[in-house]
């Protein structure tokens, strides 16, 4: 619903600029860079709602009481980019961070049992030969109660052909010692939901001191929970040279499953690190390469019909 007042009371206005404010803190981008530089955004929607820059100005200043037509507009904007979507009335009525704050604890839970199951993995080897390397997942479903609730998840990594990928079981290779045997390193771990990102803390089953951090956009669990794939950032130190890449994740249940050994050339393409990719000194995967990923996933299924 859109608001159809004529002019915002000096409450609504405030509200305005608190929400105008969060929805790009939310998006990690300045109005700027979406409005003067959107090639170094592509992941942002919707930019043909945004009113002008000089008016995306004025909006950051708290004296400015901007008209309907603009309100409308910047919701517009922020549907296009943010789940769940809202009203004219509520960006003008109700503060969006304490809502996220509420609704986030509503939807821990179930954020994190959308993304469970078991995943293969494809990343870009470190070696100076390159390539692409499989692993597999298995985020478990919720277990325990009360407080005390956990999800856990188990990481096995290393694989150079598609035929150990397919076979390895879990829970038959659960002692470390016969995966390393053939070259497998195992990791075990817990899923933490953060307010915008489900994150995947492991620890070398082997040896401890080799950790990774894995993270997921909420929203980006959500279309996996739909699309089977998804993209990861992955954090790796302790036992070799600290390192940030890419995991392309895909459900094991998927029909057809990119194989390591036919589809390097398009994997490479797909996981590589780009420019766009270095933001503020983090790495984040771009909404663009996350579509893409997708539908090179969906790509596959159809050509196997």
């Amino acid at each position: 619903m859109a608001v159809n007042k004529s002019e915002l009371t000096s409450a609504q206005n405030d509200i305005f600029h608190e929400n105008y404010q969060y929805m790009w803190e939310k998006l990690s981008v300045t109005y700027y860079q979406v409005s003067q530089t959107p090639e170094k955004c592509p992941e942002i929607h919707g930019r043909e709602y945004l009113p002008s820059y000089a008016y995306l100005c004025r909006c950051m200043k708290h004296d400015y009481i901007p008209t309907v037509s603009t309100v409308n507009k910047i919701v517009d904007f922020y549907n296009a980019n943010i789940l769940p979507r809202v009203s004219g009335y509520q960006f003008v009525n109700e503060r969006l961070r304490l809502q996220d704050v509420m609704r986030h604890r509503a939807d821990e839970s179930r954020s994190a049992e959308r993304i469970a199951g078991t995943y293969r993995g494809y990343y870009l080897s470190p070696t100076e030969e390159g390539g692409v390397c499989g692993s597999l997942m298995y985020i478990q479903s919720e277990s325990g109660s009360g407080e005390a609730k956990t999800r856990c998840v188990y990481y096995a990594d290393g694989f150079s052909g598609d035929r150990l990928l397919e076979e390895f079981d879990f829970a038959r290779e659960a002692d470390s010692a016969a995966a390393q045997q053939s070259g497998i390193k195992l990791y075990a771990g817990e899923v933490q939901v953060g307010e915008n990102t489900i994150f995947m803390l492991l620890q070398s089953v082997s040896n401890p001191a080799e950790k990774m951090c894995m993270s997921i956009d909420v929203l980006r669990a959500e279309q996996a929970d739909r699309e089977n794939a998804v993209l990861a950032t992955v954090m790796q130190a302790g036992g070799a040279p600290a390192r940030a890449f890419f995991l392309g994740m895909v459900r094991r249940e998927q029909k057809v499953l990119p194989s390591i050994e036919k589809n390097q050339k398009e994997i490479v393409r797909l996981l590589k690190i780009r420019a766009e990719n270095i933001q503020s000194g983090s790495l984040r995967v771009s909404g663009l390469q996350e579509q893409k990923w997708r539908a090179y996933i969906k790509r596959l299924s159809r050509k196997a019909k």
